[in-house]
């Protein structure tokens, strides 16, 4: 916005009849507030400051222990820079610049304001430059640091300022541009910490940026076999073990890691902590993940240099770990902390990270509009900074959310968005999420064979987060004599509430025992995974109508719906209405689930490998059963039966 040819007139009069100092004085605070006493030295004096304030065109304030003193309104400084040629706002900003470095730059801000004088002068400093690139890109300020960083690389700053552009290239969401620019530094790196420190920028952007596995554990072969330092042929491994989490799972990556925990240390040490972190999370191992978090972070916290990843990573791994315990709440705190933090610094990175977490944190607890609205936030983020790996796994979790919503337009349209190739830190989850979608097609059988899929890859990789989760959700959709033992198996390898409560709710399912049910519904409400306990609380219900116990199954009802209202629009077969479960066979509610999704006799014969006469008789049963006349009634009487 530019004030209007009146307002600058107005202004304009008000600055007529100033002496050449005061005129001066005042155009260096247009390019330059807020100044502090000794940059004011040049441009006047103690007397010719008083002047201008006593006419009310200047002000001073003190902030902290330092005097400052700014222009009295910011359109004075849009007229006085209007007014001046750009010969002379270069040579005032060079100016400025060379005061600032003679008293000292004493505050660390000062730098940046420098750096921001010098560029505007036409007369950037390399390593000035460079340093300040450093500072911004710290501070999250991605845009000014690629500036400054050009600024360094046309000044002759060399391969630092080089890398720095090619780092921030992917920062802002360019990874083919960086992917070019590291390419072209591999070719010329002359020293072996030269490969070993392009090397990792790229291995960063191919893993996390273009999702090229294949291509990022070639160049870490190749570079590792090129390079004799012990120290970096350490971090070499510890940054391929990132590719072999998203490549091949968390065994894969545990495998490669763990060994380095104890002959490691500085940067190699923290990124093995990074990548086991996560790992040891999904594999079950919470007291490890949780414990490498701290170790990881204290270490990064004191190195004598920042690495490439912040150390707020390590809070990230260690609320995946939570939640993977069943912490749900204490997994929330955390990340809604550190998400806030993240608006507060203006950085998407921290934000959109913090938001994936709240996004799988409330899905997972069954609370699916908080769910949405974090995964859309963190879909949007990762798209605009060019993470195609994490965007891939934000994708599917939204799709999963939507899925619990009942929102099948919704999830056909994400589910399209998705590529072909998934990574495998969480490739469960793409696998559930598509068989959730089935269910909420109608597609009951297509949803389990994707579930018995999704447990079987979990346990292969290492994801027993991931397979646990798939198995459960089998026994939800009605067959927890088929999971039974594999899923206790599994559990029993696991840390925290969470396992071992799935385990126990698939034994209460099978024995179809109200009390135990209830119990293991009680176990999910008490770690806020509602959901859950709404669904036990259900299946409880139903084990007591089948009794003939009709009061306690009204009452195990109740308990169901006030916690399920806590979650908001979820939608799950075992959050059917009770008097339909009690009265239908599993056979008649999936037929009726397919019929009510709109699928035909037909269809539905030709998915569950039966004729259409014995889909006509199932149909015809539940027509009797729900007291409905035909197919146009039966949505309606599966939502409202009770």
């Amino acid at each position: 916005m530019a004030p209007s040819s009146w307002l600058t007139e107005l202004i304009a009069s008000r600055l007529r009849g100033l002496g050449r100092e005061q005129r001066r004085l005042l155009e260096a605070l247009a390019f330059g507030e807020p100044l502090g006493p000794a940059e004011m030295t040049p441009w006047g004096g103690p007397t010719v400051e008083e002047e201008l304030e006593s006419r009310g065109l200047l002000v001073s304030r003190t902030s902290g222990r330092r005097l400052q003193f700014w222009l009295a309104h910011p359109l004075y400084g849009d007229v006085l820079r209007a007014q001046v040629s750009p010969a002379r706002g270069r040579e005032i900003t060079l100016a400025l610049a060379e005061c600032a470095q003679a008293v000292g730059m004493r505050r660390r801000q000062d730098l940046l304001r420098v750096a921001t004088w010098r560029l505007a002068a036409g007369a950037p400093e390399g390593q000035l430059m460079l340093e300040a690139a450093q500072m911004a890109r710290w501070r999250y300020d991605f845009e000014l640091a690629e500036r400054f960083a050009d600024a360094a690389a046309h000044a002759g700053g060399g391969f630092d300022a080089d890398l720095l552009v090619a780092e921030l290239a992917s920062l802002r969401g360019r990874p083919d541009d960086a992917e070019r620019r590291y390419a072209t530094l591999a070719d010329g790196a002359e020293t072996e910490d030269q490969r070993a420190q392009v090397a990792a920028g790229r291995l960063n952007n191919l893993t996390f940026g273009l999702a090229d596995w294949d291509t990022g554990m070639r160049i870490a072969a190749e570079t590792r076999a090129a390079v004799r330092d012990p120290r970096l042929i350490q971090e070499l491994i510890a940054r391929a073990a990132g590719l072999g989490l998203a490549a091949q799972g968390p065994r894969a990556a545990i495998e490669a890691a763990e060994p380095l925990l104890a002959k490691t240390e500085g940067p190699a040490f923290v990124w093995t902590c990074l990548v086991l972190t996560f790992s040891f999370g999904r594999l079950g191992r919470i007291e490890d993940a949780l414990g490498v978090a701290q170790r990881g972070q204290s270490a990064q916290e004191h190195l004598a240099e920042p690495m490439d990843w912040y150390p707020w990573f390590h809070v990230f791994g260690r609320c995946e770990a939570l939640a993977a315990a069943g912490r749900f709440t204490e997994a929330e705190q955390l990340a809604m902390e550190h998400y806030q933090a993240g608006l507060r610094n203006k950085s998407d990175e921290a934000r959109v990270f913090f938001a994936w977490h709240l996004s799988r944190n409330w899905c997972e607890r069954g609370h699916v509009d908080r769910a949405v609205r974090y995964g859309r936030e963190s879909v949007a983020l990762f798209r605009k900074l060019g993470r195609r790996g994490h965007l891939q796994s934000a994708l599917e979790d939204l799709a999963l959310a939507h899925s619990l919503r009942g929102e099948s337009l919704e999830v056909a349209a994400v589910l399209d968005s998705l590529d072909a190739k998934s990574p495998q830190w969480l490739g469960t989850n793409a696998m559930i999420a598509r068989a959730w979608a089935s269910v909420i097609a109608g597609d009951v059988r297509a949803g389990r064979v994707l579930l018995h899929d999704a447990a079987a890859l979990g346990e292969r990789s290492g994801d027993l987060v991931g397979a646990t989760t798939a198995l459960h959700c089998l026994a939800r959709l009605g067959q927890p004599g088929d999971v039974v033992e594999m899923l206790g198996n599994l559990a029993g390898k696991m840390q925290g509430a969470l396992p071992a409560a799935r385990a126990e709710h698939v034994l209460a399912l099978l024995e179809a025992d109200p009390d135990r049910l209830a119990e293991v519904g009680a176990t999910f409400e008490a770690m806020g995974a509602d959901l859950l306990a709404a669904e036990a609380h259900a299946d409880a219900a139903v084990a007591h109508q089948r009794r003939g116990d009709v009061r306690r199954a009204t009452a195990e009802r109740r308990r169901s719906d006030v916690i399920r209202r806590r979650c908001g629009p979820v939608r799950t077969p075992a959050l059917q209405p009770m008097l339909a479960r009690a009265q239908l066979t599993p056979a008649e509610r999936e037929t009726a689930m397919m019929a009510a999704a709109g699928r035909t006799d037909r269809e539905i014969a030709d998915l569950l490998h039966l004729s259409p006469r014995t889909i006509e008789n199932r149909l015809y049963h539940t027509y009797r059963k729900l007291r409905i006349a035909g197919r146009d009634q039966l949505t309606e009487a599966l939502e409202q039966l009770d």
